[in-house]
């Protein structure tokens, strides 16, 4: 059998056992944008909804990356895997902590409208 995982952490549960050694061992890729959400974690959205990303240049990071796969293995004893989406990507363009659903037509119109005034007024 062959699992597909996804190298995203989901940051929603802070109990989290993987989020939570990530943390404490500070081995989260960080935000230069938001460095105030989420201990200051590059925070995206994935399927797990908010999501965060072990920096693989740590020992640490690639130390919880495997207990993990280790703790996959005991609940279901696959063969392989396929590591989908390796690299920190996301639903949104970049990082979006307040991610939520996408904005209604309406509130996307304005948006647009908005867009569209501001650069006829400059050209």
């Amino acid at each position: 059998m062959v699992v597909i995982v996804d190298a995203g952490l989901s940051a929603d549960k802070l109990d989290n056992k993987y989020y939570k050694a990530a943390q404490e061992k500070n081995v989260l890729i960080k935000s230069l944008i938001h460095p105030e959400e989420f201990q200051g974690a590059l925070t995206t959205h994935v399927w797990p909804n908010h999501t965060v990303f072990l920096d693989f240049f740590s020992d640490d990071a690639a130390d919880i990356w495997a207990t993990g796969l280790k703790d996959l293995h005991g609940l279901v004893p696959y063969d392989g895997l396929w590591l989908d989406m390796n690299e920190a990507t996301a639903f949104c363009n970049g990082e979006c902590p307040d991610y939520g659903p996408p904005p209604s037509n309406q509130r996307l119109h304005k948006v647009l409208d908005k867009a569209d005034s501001g650069s006829q007024s400059e050209g």
